[in-house]
């Protein structure tokens, strides 16, 4: 087997608070790409519009919603953890306000 051929698994990991202005963009960047990427989500209970928007990629992400706003470092942890128990190849953290090219 030629190495090129492996599968490698990517975990996307995304914390979102108030993403209002940006969660689409960025998520429409991973989900246009042509690999086959995981995307996890973990909501730092949003007080705008945040929720509605994640809710029409359901099908599409594993999503963590939060009743409190748990901060960026904490939230990272649960998705590192996820990743690492499913033994992902790659963790890749990305910021709710940026975007795939």
């Amino acid at each position: 087997m030629n190495i090129s051929d492996e599968k490698i698994s990517v975990l996307i990991a995304i914390v979102t608070y108030n993403a209002v202005p940006y969660i689409e963009k960025c998520l429409a960047s991973i989900t246009s790409q042509q690999y086959e990427i995981d995307i996890f989500i973990v909501d730092n209970n949003s007080q705008d519009h945040t929720k509605s928007i994640l809710e029409q990629y359901e099908d599409e992400l594993i999503i963590k919603y939060s009743d409190i706003n748990l901060g960026f470092g904490q939230a990272n942890n649960i998705m590192l953890k996820y990743g690492i128990q499913r033994d992902y190849d790659y963790i890749f953290l990305l910021n709710q306000d940026t975007y795939i090219l």
